[in-house]
């Protein structure tokens, strides 16, 4: 063999070796990625902006205005009077489906839509011509000003209610949030109450922001990690609202600190979230949704309960509201899913969490947005501050500040404790561990508990054979029950749970009900008895199952 040939054996491999590097280092593009850029790439307002397209196109639908033309065509036209009067009567004239106006707000996020959008035609023409133009701004070119004048008009408009305070998701209390986390919706056993319940510590211990937010959360943002002092589950968010990564912002300054998270009953409900997952493919590469359709048909047998089809935004969107729904003194409280996210703030704010370590939490860049989800100690102010406007006088002077402020801060110590107390109670009378739901040892009497139904007092009371909770839990057999219920009539009352105070009684539904009990096939056990719990909880059994995933 000649050197020469000797020498290209040699170097053949190294060719090889450098091709492949080659080939990892610059990678295939991806055409809808590629088509993206030339349309100008990813934009956070295209919601807003698709809303305002329906928006124009059905005015003028109604006004019997051509509207085969698009905003960004119009736009483009010659002459645009024609477009410039049609916009102004429009400000004029829109209003809600219902009849009532929009408010200023709403005719601000309109009016930037509409501008957003002529701006981003312009720039793909930019791009496709490679002549540079003064960028569009709707409030600012001169061709658009009777457009301006008009949305002005309608925003200084006083029927639209300038002043009022935009309206807030309510703050769910510690005992509110135990009985959400208690009930059957959220039991860990089904894989629609496991979605529940993650969402909800994604929005509260992770302080995820809104529903576009949540949909974007993929499997691989969480890690369990080990870090001496037990196993903390890691979430490595990526971008949002306040923390946009671009070539002018990609230093670690402007990249969300990873969020850690060491309690068990987080960590559990991520792990068996995980075990039950289908098995992704080589060729689905990740990232992967955390949150998965559950099947519609699953049996009993199943290791895998969901589909690998990722839950809707507007499915996660009405989570929060799910899990309440159910629960009649929450129920009519504005729980949404930016509550979840204001309970940990909240929480923070009012434990006196200093102001920088929370940012650092929850995302924030400006500490007047992160204080804003103490609605409790604006509540507590405000109360102090009516104390002293009507005149509230104290060793022979009008009340201070600092005292009233005092005394409401007291106060709310006061049902804090309690609400601390009953929380605490209901804990204990549940498992361990919260999220798992078990059904607490008197739920019995509650699952009877109804409003109105007893006319009468009856001063007998029956003894009913409880089950109990703990180890070793025992049955209640028919015999039992039957015993029981001799000297129950028509309306009767029961014993309340430990803690009530003595000689304190709960309404129940008609004997009917507590027959339906009597038969019902899964009564032996005390694991049978739960199913039956969270069976009377959906009032019917069609609905039940349907729920389970069955």
């Amino acid at each position: 063999m000649s050197e020469e040939n000797e020498l290209w054996d040699i170097e053949e491999p190294l060719i090889d070796d450098c091709e492949d590097s080659a080939l990892r280092r610059f990678q295939d593009v991806d055409l809808a990625e590629l088509h993206r850029v030339e349309q100008g790439g990813r934009r956070r307002s295209q919601s807003s902006e698709d809303w305002a397209r329906r928006t124009f196109d059905e005015w003028r639908r109604v006004k019997k205005i051509d509207y085969s033309k698009s905003i960004e065509d119009l736009s483009e036209e010659t002459d645009v009077r024609e477009f410039v009067d049609n916009l102004t009567t429009f400000f004029l004239q829109v209003n809600k489906k219902d009849g009532t106006l929009y408010p200023p707000t709403t005719i601000q996020a309109l009016l930037r839509a509409i501008g957003r959008m002529i701006r981003a035609r312009q720039e793909q023409r930019c791009v496709e011509t490679g002549l540079a133009v003064h960028p569009f701004n709707i409030l600012k070119d001169s061709r658009y000003h009777k457009v301006k004048l008009a949305a002005d008009e309608a925003v200084r408009s006083m029927d639209r209610g300038l002043g009022k305070s935009v309206k807030k998701s309510d703050i769910l209390t510690l005992e509110e949030e135990t009985r959400m986390l208690a009930q059957p919706k959220s039991d860990l056993q089904y894989p629609k109450g496991l979605n529940y319940v993650m969402a909800y510590y994604c929005l509260r211990n992770f302080f995820i922001r809104g529903v576009a937010e949540l949909r974007q959360v993929n499997w691989e943002d969480f890690t369990v990690e080990n870090l001496g002092t037990g196993p903390v589950l890691r979430f490595t968010p990526g971008t949002s609202k306040n923390w946009k990564v671009d070539v002018a912002r990609c230093g670690a300054d402007n990249l969300r600190r990873p969020v850690d998270c060491q309690a068990p009953q987080v960590i559990d409900c991520f792990v068996q979230l995980s075990s039950v997952r289908p098995k992704w493919h080589t060729d689905e590469p990740p990232p992967h949704p955390l949150f998965l359709t559950p099947k519609q048909r699953r049996k009993c047998t199943d290791l895998v309960w969901y589909l690998k089809s990722p839950v809707g935004v507007n499915t996660l969107s009405s989570y929060m509201k799910e899990m309440v729904e159910d629960l009649p003194d929450i129920s009519h409280k504005a729980i949404t899913n930016k509550s979840g996210r204001g309970v940990g703030i909240s929480r923070m704010v009012q434990s006196g969490v200093p102001t920088a370590l929370g940012m650092l939490q929850t995302g924030h860049r400006d500490p007047k947005s992160f204080i804003k989800y103490d609605q409790t100690s604006e509540e507590v102010k405000n109360r102090a501050m009516q104390r002293i406007i009507c005149g509230e006088v104290r060793d022979g002077r009008i009340l201070t500040f600092d005292e009233a402020f005092a005394d409401e801060m007291s106060r709310l110590a006061k049902i804090q404790e309690q609400d601390v107390r009953t929380a605490s109670l209901m804990q204990e009378n549940l498992q361990p561990n919260v999220s798992s739901n078990l059904i607490p040892e008197h739920s019995f009497q509650r699952s009877l508990v109804g409003e109105g139904s007893c006319p009468q007092e009856i001063t007998k009371v029956p003894e009913i054979a409880l089950i109990q909770a703990d180890n070793g839990a025992q049955e209640m057999t028919r015999a039992q029950i039957t015993k029981s219920t001799k000297a129950i009539t028509d309306t009767f009352v029961l014993k309340q749970s430990e803690g009530a105070a003595a000689g304190e009684t709960m309404k129940v539904r008609s004997r009917e009900e507590f027959e339906e009990f009597l038969h019902f096939e899964r009564h032996q056990s005390f694991e049978k008895f739960q199913e039956y719990e969270r069976f009377k909880h959906f009032q019917s059994y069609k609905k039940f199952r349907e729920f389970q995933g069955f």
